[in-house]
Order: structure tokens, then C-alpha cells, then sequence
């Protein structure tokens, strides 16, 4: 195979540097499921407007903040992430890794 041929990761967040506050917009998402050593969880693939990109695992506790915060939007399906930007905060988590959730449309 030639080298060009060979396909590289899109350039990714430096997630030991994440800013607190963050303008996204979803490329996908999926649903994982839980197995014996995994919680399962939405998976939203993010974009930066960079274009930098960083995925974000919602999992029983963040996700509850998700959907709190996606219904003060008035966003009734997590598919209109991919339509616009919102403006993301990241917000600590009772346990495991802080997590992006919306807080206000971009201008």
C-alpha cells in the first residue's frame, strides 16, 4: 500500500487541555451498549471550529445533565447537534471525566 493511501485520524482535541467553555457541533452519534467491563452510553463525535474534533461519552449520569440542558434548549432530538454550533461548558461529574453539555445557542 502506498503511504498516501494510508488513512489518518483527523486532527483530535488535546483533551489534557480542554477549554471550560467550548462552541461544537456534533458530527455523529451513536448508542454503545453496555457490556460485562463497559457501561454503554450516547457517543457524540464533536467538531471545534477548528475543525478539531473530540468524543464525548454520555453514559446513565451525564446524560441526565445532557437532556436537562438539550430541554431548557428546547431541542427535542440529539440530531439537531449536527444542524448548528451551541456554546458547551464542561461540568465535573460525580465521578469519571467532566463532559461537554450545552448551555446556549452560538450568535
Amino acid at each position: 500500500m502506498k503511504l498516501k493511501d494510508i488513512p489518518e485520524e483527523q486532527d483530535r482535541v488535546d483533551l489534557d487541555n480542554l477549554p471550560l467553555e467550548n462552541e461544537l457541533r456534533a458530527i455523529s452519534e451513536k448508542m454503545a451498549d453496555a457490556t460485562e467491563d463497559k457501561t454503554g452510553g450516547l457517543i457524540i463525535e464533536f467538531k471545534q471550529r477548528d475543525e478539531k474534533r473530540l468524543t464525548q461519552k454520555y453514559g446513565k449520569m451525564s446524560a441526565k445533565k445532557l437532556k436537562e440542558a438539550l430541554t431548557k434548549l428546547g431541542i427535542e432530538d440529539t440530531e439537531e447537534l449536527q444542524q448548528r454550533f451551541l456554546k458547551y461548558k464542561l461540568v465535573s461529574m460525580r465521578s469519571g471525566y467532566p463532559r461537554y453539555i450545552p448551555y446556549a445557542e452560538c450568535e
